[in-house]
């Protein structure tokens, strides 16, 4: 063999302990002391033996698996030339199981991805383009909002706000920030658009306090509008790497610490960007916005598709959980929800004819109704709670469903439905039939199973 490349790879595996090192704060004692004792190839080709019919890693090797960072592996080095040529084919091919098994080839095809995209284009075109958009206006709503002196520029982003891989827009480090960036979802390089709060503390953002009181404002919002972006996903990164994705909820005191990123909106593959889509949702963010960075006091209006209540009949398709597994069709709130939404529409329509039925019904303040009917003597409305016990589902659909009938604007209903797949027992019939007698309110509960 080559001695000078057997030398040469020995003082690579020296150098991958400390890159492990630097990489995870992990101190691979046992490996160091291997590779002085018996010399880095020596060491390789005793650890790409096969450990047994699974072929357990040893720990440094999970470590670095933790933390994303397969790239300083031994088993990365082995597989690439010119050391491959120290190893036979069955030790490259432990290697490569190895790396295969723990994400490690589609962690590369991201970074390929990756490395072919430019941000700064991204933002450039979204910046001309805003300019047709209401949030072509940040920078004067941010003004007024602000009482700024001046306006800072007409731009969203700007190039103190744009990094390699995500951006915020100008003047957002101490927001609620209009966001994008790259993601790995699956290991496929997405781009992901929406808001932020960052709590990562910097020169500029010295601590998260000033974060707090606007952390409030966003849970207001979302507690008030919570299926103006049903369409949309949350998630979050803290110290041990990216959440899942979950629905829209209030943001919770453990994510309101320093460090944690949390994240509203959505992800499009980073080679079929649509910029106007993400102009679009960047749109309808405005108001939560605005509500947050005005410390409430511009009121939560919603951007309505339709800014008065019109009965328009058929229905607008939400996803169904036709491929979700069993467990996401029975915890995830979102499907669930669609799914006993399309079994009432389905009844009622059967009841009533499709003409008379309409689902997402633009309630003309700002809101949707899961249903409505039209009957001779006015409008019906139902709102479909998913919890389980029928007196949770009557405190959270009836302030709903007054709104939707009661509110300055709003078109009055002569029937208000709490909607739940648990039958209404007997208190919850006795609750109901006090409202109507005390209060004259024409609320009903009625029962939706699958």
């Amino acid at each position: 063999m080559n001695e000078d490349l057997i030398e040469r790879f020995h003082q690579r595996a020296l150098q991958v302990y400390e890159e492990g090192k630097r990489a995870t704060g992990y101190r691979g004692t046992r490996y160091l002391q291997k590779v002085r004792k018996d010399g880095g190839l020596k060491a390789a080709k005793s650890w790409l033996k096969r450990r047994g019919k699974n072929d357990a890693p040893t720990g440094g090797f999970l470590k670095l698996v933790d933390f994303g960072r397969l790239d300083v592996s031994l088993e990365a080095q082995v597989i690439q030339e010119p050391w491959a040529s120290l190893f036979t084919q069955e030790e490259l091919a432990v290697a490569r199981d190895r790396l295969a098994r723990h994400g490690y080839f589609e962690t590369q095809t991201l970074v390929d991805a990756v490395d072919k995209f430019d941000l700064n284009s991204i933002a450039a075109e979204l910046n001309t383009r805003a300019r047709t958009h209401p949030i072509g206006m940040l920078q004067d709503i941010r003004t007024n909002l602000k009482q700024l002196s001046h306006r800072p520029g007409q731009d969203i982003f700007s190039s103190q706000t744009i990094h390699d891989d995500w951006a915020f827009h100008h003047g957002g480090r101490s927001e609620l920030q209009f966001n994008i960036g790259v993601e790995n979802v699956a290991g496929v390089a997405e781009l992901r658009h929406g808001v932020a709060f960052s709590f990562e503390t910097s020169r500029t953002l010295p601590s998260i306090n000033v974060l707090i009181p606007k952390v409030r404002l966003f849970n207001d919002f979302i507690r008030l509008y919570p299926e103006l972006y049903c369409d949309m996903q949350m998630w979050h990164y803290q110290k041990k790497g990216r959440s899942v994705n979950y629905m829209p909820i209030p943001i919770p005191p453990e994510h309101v610490k320093e460090g944690i990123f949390v994240f509203l909106g959505k992800c499009q593959p980073i080679d079929q960007i649509d910029h106007e889509k993400i102009l679009r949702d960047f749109d309808r963010l405005l108001p939560l916005y605005r509500y947050v960075e005005s410390g409430g006091d511009v009121q939560p209006i919603s951007a309505p598709t339709e800014s008065e209540f019109v009965f328009r009949s058929g229905r607008s398709i939400k996803a169904l959980s036709a491929n979700a597994t069993h467990v996401q069709k029975q915890l995830d709130i979102t499907l669930r929800h669609n799914e006993l939404q399309e079994a009432l529409h389905s009844r009622l329509v059967s009841a009533f004819g499709v003409d008379n039925v309409v689902r997402e019904l633009a309630s003309g303040v700002g809101t949707f109704i899961d249903v409505g009917v039209r009957r001779p003597n006015g409008y019906w409305f139902y709102e479909i709670k998913t919890t389980h016990s029928p007196r949770a589902c009557i405190r959270e659909a009836i302030g709903q469903l007054l709104e939707y009938s009661f509110w300055p604007g709003a078109q009055e209903a002569t029937r208000l439905v709490v909607v739940g797949e648990t039958a209404c027992d007997h208190d919850g019939q006795e609750y109901l039939r006090i409202l109507k007698e005390r209060f004259s309110l024409p609320i009903d509960y009625e029962q939706i199973v699958l």
